[in-house]
């Protein structure tokens, strides 16, 4: 039942392949570049590193350095906003995988007339009936179709 395609997507793995170096993201996000080494040491981070031996980061770990530092600048610990980072990451990827798998299966059904407005077949529980979950604009529900 896994119809999720092998391969990222081609915009997904241009996204990936963006590089900003240690001292504009430093400059960007409001973190020293001796935070980002600590942080790296740590195992909070991680860079690809040049032949010039400079430190860069894709964008994800852009998000990630600017999600632990928001979180830090709060008053969690390091280690914990480095373990909220990866909760974070987590269910964003299984969102994603989520929304993939229902867009591939087409069992997404946008309503053109209503901006943000449409529905996402879940499936079928075993007494037959369909299982949607519905949207409108803000409002979220999920319904039981009966046949």
């Amino acid at each position: 039942m896994n119809n999720l395609p092998k391969e990222k997507p081609k915009h997904i793995q241009i996204l990936e392949s963006v590089e900003i170096d240690i001292n504009e993201i430093s400059k960007k996000l409001d973190v020293t570049p001796r935070q980002l080494r600590y942080w790296e040491e740590k195992g909070y981070i991680k860079s690809q590193t040049t032949k010039n031996h400079l430190r860069r980061y894709n964008i994800a770990m852009a998000k990630r350095i600017a999600t632990i530092n928001f979180l830090y600048k709060q008053g969690y610990t390091l280690a914990r906003a480095s373990e909220l980072a990866n909760f974070n990451e987590n269910k964003l990827k299984l969102l994603f995988k989520m929304i993939h798998y229902f867009e591939v299966n087409d069992r997404v059904e946008i309503d053109e007339g209503k901006p943000l407005s449409g529905k996402i077949l879940l499936g079928k529980l075993d007494d037959g009936k369909e299982i949607e979950l519905q949207i409108i604009g803000n409002d979220i529900k999920l319904q039981v179709k009966k046949d």
